[in-house]
């Protein structure tokens, strides 16, 4: 395909050129990028079946949130937001690998004014909490209900994820062909966490 650019002047255009500037177009794509972020949602299930979160508080305002922080080298989002949750909050426990949503926040970026960035979220199914962790003295940690959480963060779209969160969200998929006929109660009778 030919196409006029400027006046008395022609440029070659792949098909497949055009398709990713209209995807850009339509996407908002176009512009600089939105920092990311990756943060973990600690869970733990109770013998009653309740599903209980983690929320920590923030250095600065004291605000309840999720661990979170800045993508590690070599590792993958899940490893990566699990290795913030170890630091922000001493939690030792499996990442899940498929991500619960996103949420943006405003974080103030070398000096520059306070930037969009956007914060995905994946399950982390906490197995213990350390007795001793790097930002242990700078901040707080506690178990929430999940409408407990909802309510006590100050994030609009942090508290929709919590809002969608269920315990089959949550959970890593068994393996095996039976894998759609076991309930997660099931799960944990197998895993020995009941």
């Amino acid at each position: 395909m030919t196409f006029r650019v400027r006046s008395g002047t022609k440029a070659i255009v792949k098909l497949r050129d055009i398709t990713r500037h209209a995807l850009r177009i339509i996407s908002g794509g176009w512009g600089p990028k939105r920092p990311i972020q990756y943060g973990v949602l600690p869970f733990r299930v109770e013998p009653d079946g309740s599903v209980e979160v983690m929320l920590i508080t923030t250095r600065g305002r004291k605000e309840w949130m999720i661990p979170k922080g800045w993508p590690i080298g070599g590792m993958t989002a899940p490893e990566s937001a699990a290795r913030e949750a170890l630091e922000e909050a001493g939690l030792i426990g499996q990442p899940g690998g498929a991500s619960l949503g996103s949420f943006e926040v405003h974080k103030r970026l070398r000096g520059r004014k306070r930037v969009p960035c956007e914060v995905q979220v994946f399950p982390l199914l906490v197995d213990h909490q350390r007795a001793s962790w790097r930002e242990k003295d700078e901040r707080t940690t506690r178990w929430f209900s999940l409408s407990e959480a909802k309510a006590a963060v100050s994030s609009e779209s942090l508290a929709a994820i919590l809002d969608r969160v269920r315990i089959e969200t949550l959970l890593p998929v068994p393996s095996g062909d039976d894998q759609r006929r076991r309930s997660w109660r099931s799960f944990f009778k197998q895993s020995g966490n009941s």
